[in-house]
């Protein structure tokens, strides 16, 4: 039983490993108990697809204003981002 404990992540912890992933900074072992705990674990494994796509959005915007140092976001990229945020969370 003390073996399942050090695998099993409580969501907390999932949540955790899931923001330090976006910056690479998991171990192997970190990377496997956090696919073990989304596979059982189905509002973590929607808060990981929704953390990625935000992350991949941010980073692609300030990509693109990387030479202005702003953020911003257009209401056509507003629009098709709550499109995408909402068809994730339909699935």
């Amino acid at each position: 039983m003390a073996f399942i404990h050090k695998i099993l992540l409580t969501c907390k912890d999932a949540t955790l490993l899931t923001c330090k992933k976006q910056e690479n900074a998991i171990s192997f072992k970190e990377n496997i108990q956090l696919k073990i705990h989304l596979l059982v674990c189905k509002f973590c494994a929607m808060f990981y697809k929704q953390s990625n796509l935000l992350h991949q959005h941010l980073t692609k915007m300030q990509n693109e204003n990387n030479e202005s140092n702003t953020l911003q976001l257009d209401e056509t990229k507003k629009t098709a981002l709550q499109f995408q945020i909402d068809a994730e969370l339909e699935k």
